[in-house]
């Protein structure tokens, strides 16, 4: 039982834990097209929110909502 207890509070901080990064990932380009940043920082930031943070966000919300 201990052993299921952290193995579940480990993915379960993981998964907090890209979201948030996600989050941040998401105002900082927001925040940075409202100043007029150069475009190579916007291919980087959407890169993530395209490849990793756009999934691990739905697959949060899924897994949460079951």
């Amino acid at each position: 039982m201990v052993k299921l207890l952290s193995t579940w509070r480990r993915t379960f901080l993981l998964a907090v834990s890209f979201w948030v990064v996600s989050l941040v990932v998401s105002a900082t380009a927001m925040s940075l097209a409202f100043l007029g940043a150069p475009l190579p920082i916007f291919l980087f930031l959407f890169g993530w929110l395209l490849t990793v943070g756009l999934p691990t966000s739905l697959a949060i919300v899924l897994v949460m909502s079951v």
